[in-house]
């Protein structure tokens, strides 16, 4: 499975600034359940100041939410095509996708 891997942008994310209350949208495919879950509860207790709110569901439904403007601070896809497309309508910055085999 194609996973695109964008849990290390958290850090940038949130930054080295003072603890102000942050919320970041995740985007994940539903197959990734249990490891985004674990994943946000990990980062959360490391930053207490931050507030994870996962949107789970199938790659397609997710591009077609952030196409029609769903916030996502995080986008986590099952398969490349999904993430391939946001890119060239030009919603995910260039410079951040990872993809991961």
């Amino acid at each position: 499975m194609l996973v695109l891997l964008t849990i290390p942008l958290f850090t940038g994310l949130v930054g080295c600034a003072p603890k102000e209350p942050v919320t970041l949208n995740v985007s994940a495919a539903a197959s990734l359940t249990d490891a985004i879950q674990d994943v946000n509860d990990l980062y959360m207790q490391e930053n207490d100041n931050v507030n994870i709110l996962a949107n789970l569901a199938g790659s397609g439904t997710l591009q077609t939410q952030i196409e029609t403007g769903a916030p996502a601070d995080v986008f986590i896809s099952a398969a490349a095509k999904q993430m391939n497309a946001l890119e060239e309508k030009g919603l995910i910055l260039t410079e951040t996708p990872i993809i991961a085999l």
